[in-house]
């Protein structure tokens, strides 16, 4: 009976240690369906989860270069990824859809918002991140990826469709879930870390011009498209989820939160707001005027006003309107300065009485190397004829406008660096900044001496002077009455102009650091991932973005919404370290270092 009982009992424990291991596996095989979440936590009370999140953003085109800008969208991804897991989201609750095209991005957003209709349960909120495919001409994408783009005549394009099917958000026999799409032009991420990545595609450098965006078929398709993606959004938040749009504005949309990048003007102000500090225009007078022109790169055929006006099919995004809007924005900081004659324009292109309106006089086309921009500024500089045109800045609105004035401007002779005026920081001293030594600053070096031969001042219109020359030929009048040359004294080769950009183009940062060009600007991505992944966790969570010093109401459009506004980075020698190398943005050795 003892042996019996003793049998009896070994096979018990032996089933329940069976039963053990067998609860063990089971719990060991839930989690790790969930690879790269966090580990849940051992004590304290567990966290709600905050829902999912489908992030829809455009794709971008493989990179064979570093001569392209920073803010790209491939960039900004993992950022925002790693932000929201940063705030305990789980990787398996973030959806991702990268498209190349209006057309295939409102098809799987359509497809999303059916499938997640279906599948959602009460109390299981969603937010839907949305970047529309604006897609950019030429021009444009030399200033990135982020750049708004003004969707209103494309909008009102989808506004004249009678077809009730085009914007229906209906998926037709394409209806299928969303993680199981095909990638036509865009990958489907199905909220899994380490999902296939995009297909190899042409570079930015590679891609065609706008010719597509003149195509009227294709104009037809992305206001088709366009009415879809409303349709889907307005679908989407009467059931309950919430939308946040970035970058490029859908007029007929109300979002919970639109997410302000970069755009024309905001691109043009900070340059001429750099410009004006580093030249300390406010110090300068109309008997000794800083010299300053103005590159403003534009499509040869937005340069024609009147075929532009007549042209339907280009204005889909508004081409043509963006050089305009970027001179605008200069011209609200520089514009005092030329009016009252402190700024000149060494090629009399502007003057005192320029406006505006004037942005043409100042355009050209840039082309697709920089040979153009070299051109350009010999033409404006009279480097051709030799000359000794003297001239203290250059907007060159990019990095890429930015490369051909460096390189037209050593060709020419001008020496020296950007440090040399106003200067903040010696270039020898960026290395000790690496080390943790203190930036070495310096005083404002003084003006070379006058010379002896007089000259007529300069026009009061900074155009011709009463002889009808153009004055500005490499000598200026100073506040005593007499002139000065355009380099130091008995040196015929004129001193090196502080040059601006944007984009922040790796293989500009080198001549940053050389002091060949001053600034350069770029998008606070780090900054709007960050403040986009609270805010979203904050509408799921609690149906409000929550208290974020970067949110607050802003008109756009004609309607009041919640914004999140950033101010642009502005990058020079000073602040290179901590605004690009510490963020991990560039390595050092991209910067020389």
């Amino acid at each position: 009976m003892n042996r019996l009982h003793r049998t009896i009992m070994r096979w018990m424990a032996a089933a329940a240690s069976l039963t053990l291991l067998l609860t063990t596996a089971a719990c060991s095989f839930h989690e790790g369906a969930k690879t790269g979440s966090p580990s849940p936590t051992t004590s304290g009370p567990a966290r709600t989860k905050s829902g999912h999140f489908a992030i829809f953003l455009p794709s971008d085109g493989i990179t064979l270069s570093q001569h392209t800008p920073n803010n790209k969208w491939a960039a900004f991804l993992p950022e925002l990824r790693q932000a929201l897991n940063a705030n305990h989201v789980e990787k398996s609750d973030i959806f991702v859809s990268t498209d190349t095209s209006l057309t295939d991005q409102s098809r799987y957003l359509a497809e999303y918002v059916t499938s997640r209709i279906k599948d959602r349960k009460a109390g299981d909120p969603t937010t839907i991140i949305l970047a529309p495919v604006a897609g950019a001409d030429s021009i444009t994408r030399q200033y990135g990826d982020y750049v708004s783009q003004d969707l209103t005549n494309l909008a009102a394009q989808a506004a004249r469709i009678s077809d009730p099917a085009a914007g229906d958000g209906s998926t037709g026999d394409q209806d299928r879930s969303p993680a199981a799409s095909p990638s036509s032009g865009g990958t489907k991420s199905g909220g899994k870390e380490g999902s296939p990545t995009p297909a190899p595609s042409a570079s930015k450098e590679e891609e065609s011009d706008d010719g597509d965006d003149s195509d009227p078929q294709r104009w037809n398709e992305d206001a088709i498209a366009y009415k879809k993606m409303v349709s889907a959004l307005k679908k989407a938040r009467q059931s309950g989820m919430h939308v946040v749009l970035l970058s490029s504005d859908l007029p007929d949309v109300n979002p919970d939160l639109f997410v302000s990048f970069a755009d024309a003007r905001k691109i043009g102000r900070i340059q001429a707001t750099e410009l004006v500090r580093k030249l300390e225009l406010d110090k300068a007078s109309r008997q000794n005027p800083r010299r300053v022109e103005i590159l403003l790169p534009i499509q040869a055929e937005d340069a024609d006003a009147s075929a532009r006006a007549g042209d339907q099919t280009r204005s889909a995004r508004n081409p043509g309107t963006f050089p305009a809007e970027a001179f605008t924005g200069i011209w609200e900081v520089l514009g005092p300065y030329f009016k009252d004659g402190r700024a000149v324009s060494p090629s009399a292109l502007l003057g005192t009485g320029s406006g505006p309106q004037d942005w043409p006089s100042i355009s050209y086309d840039p082309g697709k190397d920089i040979s153009a921009t070299k051109a350009e500024l010999a033409k404006r500089l009279h480097g051709s004829e030799g000359g000794r045109t003297a001239i203290d800045g250059v907007i060159a609105m990019n990095d890429f406008i930015a490369s051909g004035v460096v390189s037209e401007l050593g060709d020419l002779g001008y020496t020296g660096s950007s440090a040399d005026i106003n200067p903040e920081i010696s270039i020898s001293g960026i290395v000790g900044n690496f080390t943790g030594r203190r930036d070495l600053n310096k005083k404002p070096v003084p003006s070379p001496k006058p010379t002896a031969s007089p000259h007529t001042p300069p026009a009061a219109d900074g155009r011709k002077g009463p002889d009808g020359t153009t004055v500005q030929n490499g000598q200026e009048e100073d506040a005593g009455g007499t002139d000065r040359a355009a380099g130091t004294p008995g040196d015929d080769r004129p001193s090196w102009p502080i040059v601006t950009g944007y984009g922040a183009y790796t293989d500009n940062i080198p001549q940053i650091v050389d002091g060949e060009q001053w600034m350069t600007a770029l998008e606070d991505r780090k900054g709007l991932a960050n403040d986009l992944a609270r805010a979203c966790i904050g509408l799921n969570e609690k149906g409000k973005t929550g208290d974020i010093a970067t949110i607050t109401r802003l008109k756009t459009s004609g309607r009041e919404l919640m914004t999140l506004d950033r101010p642009l980075v502005a990058v020079s020698a000073s602040n290179l370290k901590s605004a690009m190398i510490d963020t991990n943005y560039i390595k050092p050795a991209d910067a020389g270092l």
